[in-house]
């Protein structure tokens, strides 16, 4: 049967559903009748259940020519009829039967808030407000019956102050409440008492739109310096229902109460009052009333876009100072933790501070002892030097982007942890409203020791930063994908009728690095001198016979040497070998760049999921030469034109080269005596930074406050990880049957992928580059 698709993420009708390369089964969409992913018959269930009615199927069975058998099926909700389906298999029919039902019910539009409630509104919490502004007591009688078949039916009646109104019934209590307000709403409504107009937000008055009333009071204190508290009482009524009643206090005045069936909305309430009475009355000695603009806490103590934790952490290495922090913790009224954070630069100690978070207090710390230095002209807050786009190139904008944000990522980590030698960024642009943002983000120069490698696929191999950056990019795009799958609209990728994802028109990803890659981009630079002209039409230079051939890092060893030449076009090194002790080899920087530029970044798993992904553009902070960068990132695949026919989709990409223009963007000094082995990365989906450690390729507990990364063993970025995330889609989207028995057999389900991968090594080879490198296959074999 067909069935038309109209979700964002498909933009033509399929006859049957999608099929994705590889895989027989197709995906049926029921986008008319059913959210993504769900069956018909299960819809129509939970509509019947949701709304307390029978629901029942008639079958008839047909006998036809050539005795093939059909069976026919009719819907019935309650008394009402539903137009009948025939099909091969009686499940079939019963499917097909509920969405003629679907479709019936979508096109009466039966939306059961839109008569009471506000869009995005529940009916209990519009009622329960109604209740708040006018003083009334709310509350609920249940009743429990036993039907046939011992199904429990709950039955509902609201009251406010003395009125009673209809009860309502549902097989859950939850959904019986919800249904008996509505029934009280409607009431009200239809005398006028209660109005449903367009959502105006109960937010406006008192603070600025898109923050929360709690934030915002919290704010306003911590400027003043006045002490915030909340007071709560929990009430029970006859029905067992628990309500909570917050009262804030700032220093010794005391605020109206607020109520409310969640101690965060009553909290939130109070805070309301709280800020809508100190926007209507002048504060004693505090002048200013609230403003509806954002108050910039950091603007008297750090440049623009700095954190005031690491602007003291500059000042404090400025002058050779120690600095240091003491935190307590106290509990208060219900049970909230307060912490409270005194900085200590040598042997003057400051203000103290205090917040609900940690990290906040000794935010707030900092800025107490910047604003004491700054008032004894110890410290001055000069204005960053603008980086606008109207006088940045690209390039500058790029690397402006990725430092700051790797500033706020390592503003809370110890310094002696963040003597970082080399940070690479990834940096997304939508080219139809000229947005830029950061989305992975890493820092790291080393790789994993021979005898640490694991089979099981827990470790990270290469934790060179712009291979961290890499593997945290294709995080995002296992996010992005998922949010497709669950129906969500995504602003990056979008479904085509080949069955693949590809990314939205205009959206394009730049690739950062503070310094030139290892390996043939680096190499010849230093004695070639650096250049600083950008190119789009790339100039390769190809004068030396060692130019561009193919090259590794070495365990415990300097610089990059070249591979062997061997009879095949790639190599994978022993893991008994190195066992023994032969050095670990890692493939240089460079080459896996120039992989890039004809793979794409987002890797074989994901190939079997999407289009390539290629780099717009390349930036570097230092050690740019473009006609050894133009040769070593992409120039050398296509030099005598030998590649043959790629498969569809794929190309030598030839992405835009350039570097940071110093005059105009303040380089930070990227380069020192000697960096440790650890590794940070971020990315914008997970949200939070990871610390690992370069050399042994796993988490550094401890030593990052992150939940998340605490509650994992393994660092996110390792093949295991990425392998669990790539089998959760595939089964969400249906075919689990792509996933094979091991990791390397699932990446080479993508045929066009590593037929291309095997023109790459090929070309290479053939051209005289060498061979490449692989790390032990043992490492790649590990069980899905």
């Amino acid at each position: 049967m067909a069935a038309k698709a109209s979700l964002d993420l498909c933009q033509s009708k399929q006859s049957k559903g999608l099929m994705w390369p590889g895989v027989m089964t197709p995906i049926i969409l029921n986008a008319e009748e059913c959210r993504t992913g769900h069956q018909p018959v299960t819809c129509l269930h939970n509509f019947a259940q949701k709304y307390g009615l029978p629901l029942s199927f008639q079958f008839n069975e047909d006998s036809g020519p050539g005795r093939e058998i059909t069976f026919t099926c009719r819907a019935r909700k309650g008394k009402t009829r539903y137009s009948s389906a025939s099909a091969k298999s009686k499940q079939e029919a019963k499917r097909e039967a509920c969405k003629h039902v679907l479709k019936t019910l979508n096109d009466h539009t039966l939306h059961e808030n839109g008569e009471v409630c506000r869009t995005g509104n529940e009916p209990i919490t519009c009622l329960h407000n109604f209740a708040q502004k006018y003083g009334l007591p709310l509350s609920f009688q249940f009743d429990e019956d036993s039907g046939r078949g011992h199904e429990i039916t709950f039955t509902c009646r609201a009251m406010i102050g003395k009125t009673i109104y209809p009860s309502a019934s549902a097989k859950l209590k939850q959904e019986a409440k919800r249904e008996a307000c509505r029934h009280a709403l409607r009431t009200l409504n239809g005398h006028t008492l209660y109005d449903v107009k367009p959502k105006l937000s109960t937010n406006g008055e008192v603070y600025r739109t898109g923050n929360e009333p709690i934030t915002c009071l919290n704010n306003f204190a911590q400027k003043y310096g006045l002490p915030l508290s909340f007071q709560f009482d929990e009430d029970s009524d006859q029905s067992n229902e628990i309500t909570f009643t917050c009262r804030a206090m700032i220093g010794k005045t005391t605020y109206p109460s607020a109520s409310g069936t969640l101690k965060q909305e009553a909290k939130r309430e109070a805070c309301r009052h709280v800020l809508r009475t100190l926007n209507d009355h002048t504060l004693h000695g505090l002048k200013p009333r609230l403003s509806t603009t954002p108050i910039n806490q950091n603007a008297e103590v750090c440049r623009t876009g700095n954190e005031p934790i690491t602007c003291l952490h500059n000042f404090a290495q400025k002058y050779g100072l120690p600095l240091s922090f003491q935190f307590n913790e106290d509990s208060g009224p219900g049970n909230e933790i307060t912490f409270t954070c005194r900085a200590m630069i040598g042997k003057a100690t400051y203000h103290l501070a205090s917040a609900k978070l940690k990290k906040e207090a000794k935010r707030e710390a900092c800025r107490h002892v910047l604003r004491t230095l700054n008032y004894h002209k110890l410290y001055e807050v000069k204005p960053r030097i603008s980086t606008s786009i109207e006088i940045c190139t690209l390039h500058d904008i790029i690397a402006k982007l990725c430092h700051e944000k790797f500033e706020t990522v390592i503003a809370d980590i110890p310094n002696d942890l963040t003597n970082w030698k080399v940070i690479a960024g990834i940096v997304m642009e939508s080219k139809s409203d000229r947005i830029f943002e950061v989305i992975s983000l890493a820092s790291g120069s080393r790789f994993i020791t021979g005898k640490l490698l694991t089979t099981n696929g827990q470790v990270v191999v290469d934790s060179h930063a712009e291979i961290l950056a890499a593997r945290g990019m294709k995080r995002f795009l296992y996010h992005q994908i998922q949010k497709v799958i669950q129906g969500h609209r995504s602003n990056v990728l979008q479904l085509v009728q080949t069955g693949k994802l590809v990314l939205v028109s205009g959206v394009m990803f730049h690739l950062y690095i503070s310094t030139a890659p290892c390996g043939d981009g680096a190499l010849f630079t230093r004695s070639s001198g650096e250049s600083s002209e950008d190119h789009f039409d790339h100039i390769p230079i190809f004068g030396k016979t060692k130019q561009g051939l193919l090259r590794t890092k070495i365990e415990n060893g300097e610089g990059q040497p070249p591979t062997k030449h061997l009879q095949g076009s790639c190599f994978y090194q022993s893991m008994e070998a190195i066992r023994l002790g032969k050095r670990l080899r890692v493939m240089s920087c460079s080459d896996k760049i120039c992989k890039w530029n004809l793979l794409g970044v987002q890797g074989a798993l994901l190939a079997n999921l999407m289009e390539p992904v290629y780099l717009t553009s390349i930036t570097l902070g230092s050690l740019y030469n473009h006609k050894h960068m133009a040769r070593a990132m992409c120039c050398r695949l296509d030099r005598n034109h030998t590649l043959g026919n790629l498969p569809f989709g794929y190309k030598v990409n030839h992405p835009v080269l350039g570097c940071v223009s110093h005059a105009k963007f303040p380089e930070r000094n990227v380069t020192v005596k000697k960096s440790n082995s650890r590794s940070i990365n971020w990315n914008t989906e997970d949200n939070c930074s990871e610390l690992t450690d370069g050399m042994t390729g796993i988490l550094q507990h401890n030593v990052l406050n992150s939940t998340s990364c605490q509650q994992r063993r393994t660092s996110r970025l390792c093949k295991q990880e990425m392998m669990k995330f790539f089998i959760n889609i595939s089964s969400d989207l249906g075919i689990r049957g792509i996933v094979k028995d091991d990791y390397v057999a699932t990446k080479k389900a993508s045929t066009q992928y590593q037929s291309c991968k095997n023109i790459l090594y090929t070309t290479l080879h053939n051209q005289g580059y060498k061979t490449w490198l692989g790390i032990p296959m043992e490492c790649q074999e590990m069980a899905t």
